[in-house]
């Protein structure tokens, strides 16, 4: 059994956020951070592994893609890579980070746009 993905995905936005677990607590926030700037994000949470098609797809339809994660390694990420097409990779960027602390909605929405302004500079 594949569970579904939770999805706030909506047509014409240039950025999904792909999340798992204790970031349901203040994805939100981080939304309206990132939109406040200009932005426009739509987000997908996964359940569990395997991950279902609709993240593929997810990915498919925004311009990049964030995954965003609590830990310093990535580890979502690095499962996503290992599975999805080789051509969907260039469109991910990987946040991972923890200090210890619960999550904090400015901390990873800064994060998110110092990622976004390194790519768009490469």
């Amino acid at each position: 059994m594949v569970h579904e993905m939770s999805s706030q995905h909506q047509e014409n936005k240039q950025v999904g956020i792909i999340y798992y677990g204790s970031m349901e607590n203040i994805i939100v926030e981080i939304d309206d951070m990132l939109e406040s700037t200009g932005l426009s994000v739509s987000t997908c949470r996964v359940r569990a592994l395997p991950y279902h098609s609709e993240v593929q797809q997810f990915i498919e339809n925004h311009e990049q893609v964030i995954v965003l994660e609590i830990n310093r390694d990535g580890q979502l990420f690095g499962i996503l890579r290992k599975e999805l097409p080789v051509n969907l990779l260039s469109k991910m960027y990987k946040v991972a980070y923890s200090d210890g602390l619960p999550p904090r909605a400015q901390i990873y929405s800064d994060l998110i746009l110092k990622t976004m302004q390194k790519e768009v500079s490469v």
